[in-house]
């Protein structure tokens, strides 16, 4: 998107997703492996809400400022789930567990990261794989 190419969007977008940023997940982790209420407890971490892929992408073409961004659908990815969503009410009552970073600020920060790199965004797209279900090619 940032350099011109469109989103790759895997099936018809319309499977869901629940994204939590790094520092939530991180603490929620930090909260099961310090407490001893959640020994032998099976906890899901997550943000509790859930995205279309398609809603996504609209998300991202709003962060980045480029509402004409395309996306293309591609072939579902092997194995892909139509839905997920964490239920976190354990992790509330148990953990004390919240998310504070929203999507739409996480997305945010992750955009300003990018942006400090001081590398061009095609350049460090270029570094992404976009299959990563298949075998890396070899470097031999």
């Amino acid at each position: 998107t940032m350099a011109g190419k469109p989103m790759v969007i895997f099936g018809d977008g319309s499977q869901t997703r629940d994204f939590t940023y790094v520092e939530d997940t991180a603490r929620g982790i930090l909260l099961a492996g310090t407490m001893d209420a959640a020994v032998g407890e099976t906890v899901n971490l997550g943000q509790g809400s859930e995205i279309s892929i398609n809603d996504l992408a609209d998300l991202v073409r709003r962060v980045l400022r480029k509402p004409e961004a395309e996306a293309e659908h591609a072939d579902p990815r092997p194995g892909d789930v139509l839905r997920l969503y964490a239920d976190i009410g354990k992790a509330r009552s148990l953990l004390g567990y919240t998310p504070t970073v929203s999507l739409i600020d996480g997305l945010t920060r992750l955009r300003t990261w990018y942006e400090a790199q001081g590398i061009p965004p095609d350049e460090l797209l270029q570094k992404e794989r976009m299959k990563t279900w298949e075998p890396a090619p070899s470097t031999r």
